[in-house]
């Protein structure tokens, strides 16, 4: 949220963003951020490299993605390819992957894609292991919206479980189960 807040107070011309966030994920604040702001150019820098996040970030209107073990002049040029109206993909990925990328970013049949935006930050909330009280507080709505959502995505996902429900956000990269205890 602090990061949304930033944005749109200082108009930076590129934004670096992580995908995993402790309230609002990367994703989801990006695209707050370029609804208010859509001539920034967002870059993600993250720890992932699902492709499934790759996806994601493209198809919200990123205007790159890369791996944080990416060197400071890869990341200079990436920048500089950036703001100069081009994309950019980290360069781990094999061009086969990335035309597949392009390829489901284009189709937008990704199964991720039912849910939305909103579904996606309760689902995040749930893996990190928050009530729906809890959930209700951060997001400022109420528990029984929060419920709702839930129900919403295990339907949209064809899931029955909430173990199901963790599983599958494991396996989209929404959470690496790597939670605080104080978080």
């Amino acid at each position: 949220m602090e990061a949304v807040e930033k944005a749109i107070h200082l108009k930076p011309d590129i934004i670096l963003m992580d995908i995993l966030l402790p309230q609002l994920d990367g994703i989801a604040a990006a695209q707050r951020i370029r609804k208010v702001l859509p001539d920034t150019r967002i870059l993600f820098l993250s720890v992932l490299d699902h492709t499934e996040h790759i996806f994601q970030a493209i198809r919200m209107g990123a205007a790159g993605y890369l791996q944080k073990r990416i060197d400071a002049h890869a990341l200079f040029s990436a920048m500089k390819q950036v703001l100069s109206g081009k994309g950019f993909i980290c360069p781990t990925l094999s061009r086969d992957e990335i035309d597949a990328l392009m390829n489901a970013v284009k189709e937008g049949k990704k199964q991720y894609e039912r849910i939305t935006t909103r579904e996606r930050e309760i689902l995040k909330h749930m893996c990190d292991g928050r009530t729906s009280k809890q959930t209700a507080s951060l997001l400022k709505i109420s528990p029984k919206t929060v419920d709702n959502h839930k129900a919403n995505i295990m339907a949209k996902l064809g899931l029955h479980t909430r173990a199901q429900l963790v599983k599958f956000a494991l396996r989209k990269g929404i959470s690496d189960l790597n939670v605080k205890e104080n978080e």
